[in-house]
């Protein structure tokens, strides 16, 4: 989940209290392309982790409320939950990922709103099969360089480069990683960035 916001929020209320609102939408665990994600072991779809992200879009952002800026970050348990939660060789491709994002944008421009993309944080843990890294790594490369031309949006925040270890892109940099040398989840790493 996304607790980052929670700090951006005390952020915005702090600096501008009453003039602005914020909400987030996020839901742990979702993807953007795909529905719930399918876990053989437990022989069903884990449906809180909700709808694709590019289906509930329009109505859980513009049916709330009059939006006028939207920050997505969503995308990573594309790449990662195929091959890490149902047994896939590979993660959803970079190309249907880019293309969600397409729509999300498009739907946001449509609805009056501007929209500001952040890119996906490293996630590399060293508990990992090695084989799971570099097909992580492939994907979340080739949608961040997409992020970062800014084709379709209005902006993005580039919290991969914010978080990620110059050595070693696919893992977080201190104060991220902790002193058991284990990887904190991008979760601490975007609270950090935003603090």
């Amino acid at each position: 989940m996304s607790f980052y916001t929670n700090a951006l929020q005390r952020r915005l209320y702090d600096g501008f209290f009453g003039r602005v609102s914020f909400i987030n939408c996020g839901i742990g665990g979702n993807r953007l392309v795909d529905d719930a994600t399918f876990v053989p072991e437990a022989g069903k779809r884990l449906i809180f982790f909700g709808e694709a992200g590019v289906k509930r879009f329009e109505r859980d952002v513009f049916e709330l409320d009059e939006v006028d800026t939207v920050m997505v970050l969503i995308g990573i348990n594309d790449i990662m939950h195929p091959v890490q939660l149902e047994g896939k060789n590979s993660s959803t491709p970079a190309a249907d990922i880019i293309e969600g994002y397409r729509k999300i944008a498009d739907c946001a421009h449509e609805n009056g709103a501007e929209v500001f993309f952040g890119t996906i944080t490293p996630c590399g843990n060293e508990d990992y099969p090695k084989a799971w890294l570099p097909k992580f790594e492939k994907v979340r490369n080739e949608v961040n360089d997409w992020i970062r031309k800014g084709e379709s949006i209005d902006g993005f925040f580039d919290f991969d480069r914010e978080v990620g270890r110059p050595q070693r892109r696919d893992s977080c940099k201190a104060p991220v990683i902790s002193e058991t040398a284990s990887i904190l989840t991008a979760v601490e790493a975007k609270k950090w960035l935003i603090a």
